[in-house]
């Protein structure tokens, strides 16, 4: 049962910056970044990662744990390193120069699953098993969750 809800909050940690991100107007999602580009002439992590974002998946990852009885600083926790996880992505990304939002297969989901579920593998005394489950369950539902999300971001108005 651990294995799921470390599932659940890995979709959550990494499903509420692409809910928040279309639900806010640009203006009030500022990059990460700042815009700063590297002597490779490309932006540090992209304008897809944003303040509003990275606030977003480790508050939705808190009250997530919290709404399923677990501790809260460990949604915390893995919010902060799914998080972190994906900025770690997004700079291999850009050092490849492939555009913000092209897709990667693995080097998407690996490091913001990878890190968190070390995490919680620690933190909820699970063994190398659920270590390995975990990534099994989350890369096919992450996959999927996306495209039903853009999906919704093609019919859905933009602001």
């Amino acid at each position: 049962m651990n294995i799921l809800l470390v599932v659940l909050l890995l979709l959550v940690a990494n499903g509420s910056p692409l809910l928040l991100g279309r639900a806010l107007p640009a203006r009030w999602q500022p990059a990460l970044d700042g815009g700063m580009r590297l002597a490779d002439g490309e932006p540090l992590f992209g304008g897809n990662k944003t303040w509003p974002g990275l606030a977003a998946a480790v508050l939705a990852t808190g009250l997530a744990s919290l709404a399923l009885e677990l501790d809260p600083r460990l949604g915390l926790a893995m919010g902060v390193a799914a998080m972190f996880g994906d900025l770690l992505s997004s700079f291999c990304k850009r050092r490849l120069r492939l555009a913000p939002g092209a897709r990667a297969p693995f080097l998407d989901q690996l490091p913001e699953c990878l890190l968190p579920t070390a995490l919680a593998v620690c933190w909820l005394g699970l063994g190398w098993r659920e270590f390995l489950l975990v990534p099994l369950l989350f890369l096919p539902a992450s996959l999927l969750i996306r495209r039903l999300l853009h999906r919704l971001r093609a019919q859905t108005p933009a602001h």
